[in-house]
């Protein structure tokens, strides 16, 4: 090859890397992205099925539903046309390689009621993109009680303590 092609492939790879790298992103933003994509569609099954990886796995108090066992639901059970308003509060995401974890709150506000759901989201990053692998959901209360077991000696102590939500997560 002669120099001039050289000099060509060059410029060309230093465009494609700056392209690149113009358009790479903070994997933290994009979870977040994708979270606040998830709230505005999470009636619509068929948007879901891009969120969803096939292997997702939905714990809720009735139990752990599948990926098709959830969208199936949704299909013959539409949501109705009305929907509260929802936003997020106190996220938090954590990214661990290819596995990215966002804690946070749903808070739903509609008529004349609020209802809050703490929540922990997982996703893996899988062929170019995010995707849900795991989530679960419970509600938030005005104290959470949680149970400390720790090792004395030969003797196990258990305590219950009252945590302030703020504290929580």
């Amino acid at each position: 090859m002669r120099p001039v092609g050289w000099l060509a492939v060059l410029v060309l790879l230093m465009l494609i890397g700056h392209i690149l790298l113009q358009t790479s992103r903070d994997p933290k933003q994009e979870l977040l992205d994708l979270e606040s994509h998830w709230l505005s569609v999470e009636d619509d099954p068929v948007a879901l099925e891009a969120i969803l990886a096939p292997d997702f796995l939905h714990v809720v108090p009735a139990g752990i539903i599948t990926k098709d066992e959830q969208l199936g639901f949704m299909r013959s059970h539409p949501a109705p046309t009305q929907s509260p308003e929802k936003h997020f509060e106190d996220m938090h995401v954590r990214i661990y390689g290819e596995i990215g974890i966002v804690n946070g709150m749903v808070v739903e506000v509609g008529s004349g009621t609020t209802r809050k759901t703490l929540f922990t989201d997982v996703f893996a990053y899988r062929d170019g993109k995010w995707q849900a692998v795991n989530a679960q959901e419970l509600p938030d209360t005005e104290r959470t009680t949680f149970h400390v077991r720790r090792l004395i000696g030969p003797q196990d102590h258990q305590r219950t303590l009252p945590i302030p939500k703020a504290s929580c997560g």
